[in-house]
Order: C-alpha cells, then structure tokens, then sequence
C-alpha cells in the first residue's frame, strides 16, 4: 500500500484511466462520485478486478484520488502533471442509519410470589424489569443512511 500513497505519477496514471473510463464517455458525472453509492460500487468493483487493486484501503484511496482530482481538474486532469495532483487525506466520519422494524420481543421475568396472577400482574403493569430478553426481527423497511464529517 505504501508504494501506492504517495505515487503521484501512478495515481494520475490510474486517475486518467478512471476519468477516460467512467467520465469522459458521460456514464458517470463528477457528482456521482461523491453521493452517488452505485457509482462508487462500480468504480470500486473496476478498480479491484480491472486495475488488479485487491486492497480495500488502496481501492478506496485510487477512488478518493479519482474524486479529488476530476472535481478540481475537470477534463484538465488528463494534461496535469504528477506534481499537480492532489492526494487526499483521512477524515474523520459518523454514520446513522434509521429504519423500522416489525420485532417479536420475548420478555423474561422471574419473582417469589403466591400465584402465577401476580406475576402476570406486574409484568402487566410494568412494575418489574424483565431478566432477559431475546429478540427477532421480522421485517424491516425505509432504511436510511446519513454521513457527516466527525470531530
């Protein structure tokens, strides 16, 4: 990986193979890249079977690179020198991922008491924490991911 970071003569190099790609032929636009989560599969999946890059972390940085580089240059990427390139650089980000579930909670309560009623009662009223509980999933639905830049 080390020999990759840094390499700003293999990075334009792999950064003008993914802009003649995916860019120039208008399959992609420069915005896709940063939002767009099928684009960044797809480039991803290239970079990894096509450009022969099995390492996550690698993958990511050329993608990062490819990204940083065409929303600067533009078309111009194709004529900038390696000394021109912009390397990107880690940052921190917080995910939050909201859905709704359909659930099948068992709830497990045990307690000295005179008949099994009373047990029931306070389960019913809840005025005792259950021991245990397990849970199943059903179903879920409108799942929704949110990114923002962390501290």
């Amino acid at each position: 990986m080390a020999e990759i970071i840094g390499n700003k003569k293999y990075n334009l190099k792999i950064c003008n193979i993914l802009y003649r790609n995916f860019i120039h032929n208008n399959q992609f636009r420069v915005e896709d890249l940063y939002r767009n989560r099928r684009t960044y599969e797809i480039i991803f999946q290239y970079i990894n079977e096509s450009l022969s890059h099995n390492d996550w972390d690698v993958s990511d940085y050329l993608y990062a690179c490819f990204y940083e580089n065409v929303d600067k240059w533009g078309s111009r990427i194709l004529m900038i020198s390696p000394e021109q390139l912009i390397l990107p650089e880690i940052k921190p980000f917080k995910g939050k991922r909201t859905y709704y579930a359909e659930v099948r909670f068992e709830e497990y309560y045990s307690m000295e008491t005179y008949m099994p009623i009373m047990l029931e009662n306070v389960i019913e009223q809840y005025q005792i924490d259950e021991d245990t509980v397990e849970t199943d999933i059903l179903d879920t639905w409108d799942h929704e991911v949110d990114i923002e830049i962390g501290d």
